[in-house]
């Protein structure tokens, strides 16, 4: 089962989460994709593509991120997902006397923050 999900991600190993939480409906013949059963290539892709919505902005040292959470989340999820945009914004902002050149670099260099894109219920 480990060699059939991302090593980083234990999450993935669960067959049930691969499978959209619905093994009956959707496969995942590699270990890597979810592909609904008895469907086109085009109803497949489609079924893959996670669509996110814009909840939001933070300030990261002073440049603007977006935030984002993938359409059909609960009002909860999408909440927690903000605050705790903000609050690592805040804790980032709070220290940026201490960052490095590099720590400025790379946090300089995030965009976007996206949340819940993984096993979605289908």
């Amino acid at each position: 089962m480990l060699e059939s999900g991302d090593p980083e991600d234990p999450q993935s190993w669960h067959r049930y989460c691969y499978a959209y939480n619905n093994p009956l409906k959707y496969i995942d013949p590699t270990g890597g994709e979810n592909e609904p059963a008895n469907q086109s290539e085009e109803e497949k892709k489609k079924a893959r593509t996670i669509k996110f919505e814009v909840l939001g902005q933070v300030k990261i040292l002073g440049k603007n991120v977006s935030v984002y959470v993938a359409t059909g989340q609960s009002k909860d999820f999408r909440d927690t997902v903000l605050k705790n945009a903000q609050a690592a914004a805040s804790a980032i902002n709070a220290n940026a006397k201490s960052l490095t050149a590099t720590d400025k670099q790379m946090i300089g260099n995030i965009t976007a923050i996206a949340a819940g894109g993984r096993c979605p219920t289908r």
